[in-house]
């Protein structure tokens, strides 16, 4: 049959008089007329004994158009591809990239999926900075952030608020990492990975120069007795960080596990606190399931007891009622009302300082203590229950010291004796 049997006009008359019936323009093309009256395109082929039609759109498509989406598609067949197949295969990904969610959606989806040993105020804390910083990310489809997006979002403040940008990157790196691994995104270089792409860029490379570490200010090991009895003579009236900072003291740990303590993970009778795997910095002398246990001395155990029978979402609430945390600075802002000048932090050096100066407790021990990584993963296994038992010997002895139980001429007297 020959090619362009119809016209322009004849198709107009055709549509007009809305006759059911098909009207070919030759080579598989057709018009045809439903009983309805609506008009529409098609393109017919055969494959061996098999007869396949593909719909080319409706009255609104002109003949033109439907010409050359038939010569397409006669093309294609001379290319080897079957036209219906093609077809299918752009609805598919058409109807799969319907499905790519936003940077914005998929931040808020994937963070409400994350644990934050602070609750629902930690996931809000978590993207604001992204919020912040990156909004021209949010309305984009996670599979088309690219490298220069983020090189948009990080470059204004790379110099000038150094380490939000880092954090920016690399929660960044995460949502795309996750994105890829639920197919939302190809399987390719991630646009905000550091190591062997980021890196290379020129504008980044000064603000991620390794920086000089700068201890925090700390107490004298001498004067944490002192520090300790001004504490306790000068209790918060209005929330429980007096308590709190005591307890942060007795025990070395760093102050984000007290402030999210819950009362559940003590055990009174063992006088044993058991940190969750999500509260810690870092893992060292660890459980199975990455949790750390931290002895207990009497007088740790004294301040728990206080506030074992309040209904209070964390041991050490906050001002805001029995469901909030102490605040992050809130221990600090204690410890300045008696000692200004020094951190809470800093404890944790003058905790080590006195070890290492006053008594003969291994170094080893002192690390797990303060939960430093020592040795490697069988040496720790095989020394984890001695260590513990070393652990709360040393434990005692420091709770000693700065509660005044014993002084400082004490263990110098024990030191010299051995």
């Amino acid at each position: 049959m020959p090619m362009h049997v119809l016209s322009d006009a004849a198709v107009a008359k055709i549509i007009a008089a809305k006759t059911p019936g098909r009207h070919a323009d030759g080579k598989g093309l057709y018009l045809t007329i439903r009983p309805s009256g609506t008009a529409s395109w098609s393109y017919k082929y055969r494959v061996g004994a098999k007869v396949t039609e593909v719909g080319l759109g409706g009255m609104d498509v002109t003949l033109d158009a439907a010409r050359d989406a038939a010569d397409a598609l006669r093309k294609g067949r001379r290319d080897g591809m079957d036209p219906k197949a093609v077809r299918l295969a752009e609805k598919a990904a058409k109807t799969a990239g319907s499905d790519v969610p936003t940077f914005g959606d998929f931040m808020r989806e994937q963070v409400a999926l994350m644990t934050f040993k602070g609750g629902d105020d930690a996931r809000t804390k978590w993207m604001r900075p992204l919020q912040i910083h990156a909004p021209a990310l949010m309305p984009l489809k996670v599979d088309a952030i690219t490298t220069p997006h983020v090189v948009a979002v990080l470059q204004p403040i790379w110099k000038s608020r150094a380490k939000t940008a880092r954090e920016i990157r690399g929660r960044i790196k995460t949502l795309l990492d996750a994105a890829k691994v639920l197919k939302h995104r190809p399987d390719e270089q991630n646009p905000a990975a550091w190591s062997g792409h980021m890196e290379h860029l020129p504008q980044f490379k000064s603000a991620d120069r390794k920086r000089k570490v700068r201890p925090l200010p700390a107490a004298k090991p001498e004067d944490v007795p002192a520090v300790v009895a001004e504490i306790r003579a000068d209790p918060s009236p209005f929330d429980l960080t007096s308590e709190a900072l005591e307890f942060t003291i007795l025990t070395g740990v760093r102050t984000g596990s007290v402030r999210f303590m819950r009362m559940v993970e003590v055990d009174f009778d063992e006088a044993v606190w058991t940190v969750p795997g999500e509260a810690l910095k870092v893992e060292d002398d660890s459980e199975d399931d990455g949790s750390f246990k931290v002895p207990l001395s009497p007088r740790a155990l004294e301040i728990l007891n206080k506030r074992r029978n309040y209904a209070t979402k964390y041991v050490f609430r906050g001002i805001d009622g029995a469901g909030s945390a102490l605040g992050m600075n809130a221990l600090n802002h204690a410890l300045a009302r008696v000692r200004p000048g020094i951190t809470v932090h800093g404890f944790r050096s003058s905790l080590r300082d006195w070890v290492g100066d006053y008594t003969n407790h291994p170094r080893e021990i002192a690390e797990h203590v303060l939960g430093h990584r020592v040795g490697g993963a069988v040496e720790r296994a095989y020394r984890r229950r001695d260590a513990f038992i070393k652990r709360r010997s040393l434990m005692n002895d420091w709770a000693d010291y700065v509660t005044g139980t014993r002084s400082l001429g004490d263990f110098i007297a024990a030191l010299t004796n051995r």
